[in-house]
């Protein structure tokens, strides 16, 4: 879709009916019609906030959704991870153990796990259903500033990455 102008005011019904509207109404000269390109849908501010999940104590510094969005994972400058149930919009669970800022989180691909890991330099693994500690990866000299799983599709046959 697109808007076209004639003159700085748009062009709304007929080329005639705009053209008639000009204050000099000579037909000898040279008319400039410019189109803008218009998006498909309309955009609006957001105004107002539509939800909040309240339980950090700190900034929450990274934030990701399971594979099957219905969870999310929050992890925070209060050394903790928080996994939320958003249809409730309520925590399910608080996973402890970091002795720094979470940095970062990501789901494993079947979203049965999670890694989270930040300034202690350590990576932990949840449960991605009760939040309890699966195992903790150390050897990082500095801070893990973010995590990925491999992806479903590579792992070998009867696997999970």
């Amino acid at each position: 879709p697109y808007s076209f102008h004639l003159e700085d005011s748009e062009i709304v019904s007929t080329l005639a009916a705009s053209f008639s509207k000009l204050v000099a109404k000579s037909t000898e000269r040279v008319l400039n019609i410019v189109y803008y390109p218009l998006a498909i849908f309309r955009v609006r501010s957001i105004t107002r906030c539509t939800s909040s999940l309240n339980g950090h104590t700190e900034a929450v510094l990274c934030a990701a959704f399971s594979p099957d969005s219905q969870r999310l994972a929050s992890g925070s400058g209060d050394h903790t991870v928080r996994l939320w149930d958003l249809l409730t919009e309520l925590p399910k669970n608080t996973c402890q153990g970091h002795k720094g800022w979470v940095l970062t989180v990501a789901w494993s691909p079947d979203g049965s796990r999670l890694a989270s890991a930040g300034m202690d330099k350590i990576i932990m693994v949840w449960c991605g259903q009760s939040g309890k500690l699966l195992g903790a990866l150390k050897g990082h000299t500095q801070a893990v500033t973010c995590a990925c799983w491999q992806p479903l599709h590579v792992a070998p046959e009867g696997q999970l990455p």
